[in-house]
């Protein structure tokens, strides 16, 4: 990983060619804010930056094509898999986008870097020596089976686990709801594989994993790389450098002798530290402190950008020679120096320093437990083909018949109170419609509605051999079809007159409909 500076894009592909190679995104964002800048656009490089898989991406990308149709354009010219997550190799299990682990590196031997030679080498072998020692003696005082900062990352996901749903559907294989807007995944504990690709990255299981896990009753450090146990710490530093001999032991070899560099002494003094950008600049009381350093000027007449009211005659005198007006700052690109190019050679390392051949070096045991939990790609074949026996039946297959529910919504049957409704004795007694009258049924039930708080009167067996039907109130019942119990069978087959051919004359059941005067007084009811 390197922060994009000239050369080094070249210069890696050349000296390795089968290393992945990846930009800082912090370094990045430094070139994207020359010419785009603001808050939204910042937080949308971000979130691409950290798409973890390829619905993700899309869907961060399509943001910022709708905040910045110019910003879009210029990251859908990079690379995707020097920054982006989604397209990381999943071999070395990292999926840092920030080069902090060189610039740590970088003040670790910020004082050894203005010694001479010798001694700036000496320093920082012994810095290294000392180093290996402290980290041998705290990893013998660790406790488990994995580091402890791994340790609080799959406590973390842990928690984050509890909001997940889970559905098995093998032994080793799930589908999990992560509780967020179409966050669905599916989860292979076998393959160590889940839809999010965070575990295929770090190596770290993530939140859907371990909820799996939860579900199975398993411990989720099983499932950590092996990169990430103790037993792997204590190995890469278990290897001891021995300290050089004092000069005067030294054998002295038969060569040229080598004088030290010129040396050229500069104006003013020496600069140590680096250029920050205004957004990096931090005052002593955590306060970041923007100048107007680094802002284009636009012209309050035409609003064109580098130049102002002052020299807008000459910027369109330039415009009209056909001469290209300057443009603001250029993104740096890169650029191949043949004399630095062709003094760089390939890098063929040998057989029994390649640690991909070697059985007791980390970069082997990696592949070899990644091929081990490797899913195998399922090939899908093409759709099947159509039932000979649906095809052989089709033309026998019968129309589809409507239901009673269909021809409510054909009849223009919305909601309540809304267009045509069926309106049937059982409903006029439910609903009581009808002042003055009673409807009496063949179940030997009547309904009355009050003209006032008394007078509801039921029906007797000597009085139900015959139905009235009251005039219900509010709107017209009778628009395209006739109302009562006689529409059902209108619904049912549908309007008489797109049958002309084999009209058929339904019978009016409340033809020896009788009203019941309500003023008289019901005999009581005979006891059982």
């Amino acid at each position: 990983m390197n922060d994009k500076q000239k050369g080094l894009i070249n210069a890696v592909k050349k000296v390795f060619p089968y290393s992945e190679h990846r930009h800082c995104v912090r370094h990045l964002y430094q070139n994207f804010h020359k010419k785009h800048k603001g808050e939204t656009l910042k937080n949308d490089l971000w979130a691409i930056a950290r798409s973890t898989n390829i619905p993700t991406w899309q869907r961060n990308m399509d943001k910022m094509k709708v905040d910045s149709e110019d910003a879009f354009k210029w990251v859908e010219e990079l690379a995707p898999n020097t920054w982006i997550k989604a397209f990381f190799s999943d071999l070395p299990k990292c999926d840092m986008l920030l080069n902090n682990h060189s610039e740590v590196f970088n003040s670790y031997i910020l004082q050894a870097r203005e010694m001479p030679m010798l001694s700036m080498l000496d320093n920082i072998f012994y810095k290294i020596c000392n180093r290996m020692v402290t980290k041998d003696d705290e990893a013998n005082k660790w406790h488990g089976t994995i580091c402890p900062k791994i340790k609080k990352k799959v406590e973390k996901a842990t928690k984050l686990a509890k909001s997940c749903r889970v559905k098995v559907a093998a032994a080793d294989l799930f589908h999990v709801w992560s509780g967020e807007y179409e966050r669905e995944y599916n989860v292979d504990l076998k393959a160590r594989t889940c839809d999010c690709n965070r575990w295929q990255l770090s190596g770290i299981p993530c939140h859907h994993a371990i909820a799996c896990c939860r579900t199975m009753r398993r411990d989720s450090d099983q499932y950590v790389h092996r990169c990430y146990s103790i037993e792997a710490y204590k190995r890469a530093y278990a290897y001891k450098l021995v300290p050089l001999r004092a000069r005067v032991f030294w054998e002295k070899q038969p060569g040229m002798q080598i004088h030290p560099p010129l040396y050229t002494k500069v104006m003013g003094r020496p600069k140590k530290n680096i250029n920050k950008a205004p957004e990096e600049k931090i005052t002593k009381d955590g306060a970041k402190t923007l100048t107007r350093g680094g802002l284009t000027m636009h012209c309050s007449i035409c609003g064109k950008a580098n130049h102002n009211k002052k020299g807008h005659d000459k910027y369109m005198q330039s415009v009209e020679a056909n001469e290209v007006a300057p443009t603001g700052e250029q993104e740096e690109e890169e650029h191949d120096i043949p004399s630095i190019l062709q003094n760089i050679i390939h890098q063929r390392p040998h057989p029994a320093m390649d640690p991909t051949h070697q059985m007791d070096s980390m970069v082997y045991r990696m592949g070899q437990e990644q091929s081990a939990h490797y899913a195998p790609n399922k090939s899908h074949g093409p759709l099947p083909q159509e039932s000979e026996f649906v095809t052989a039946a089709r033309n026998s297959i019968p129309a589809a018949q409507m239901t009673t529910a269909m021809a409510r919504r054909r009849g223009g049957v919305t909601g309540r109170g809304r267009g045509n409704r069926v309106e049937n004795a059982t409903s006029s007694r439910r609903k009581g419609r009808g002042r003055g009258s009673t409807v009496a049924t063949a179940t030997g039930e009547v309904s009355a509605s009050q003209s006032s708080s008394r007078g509801k009167k039921r029906a007797t067996p000597a009085n139900t051999s015959h139905t009235a039907a009251a005039p219900a109130r509010g709107r017209s019942r009778t628009r395209n079809y006739n109302t009562g119990p006689g529409s059902l069978y209108y619904m049912a087959f549908g309007d008489d007159s797109s049958h002309p051919a084999t009209q058929v004359e339904l019978p009016d059941l409340n033809v020896e409909a009788v009203e019941i005067d309500t003023t008289q007084t019901a005999p009581p009811e005979a006891n059982s």
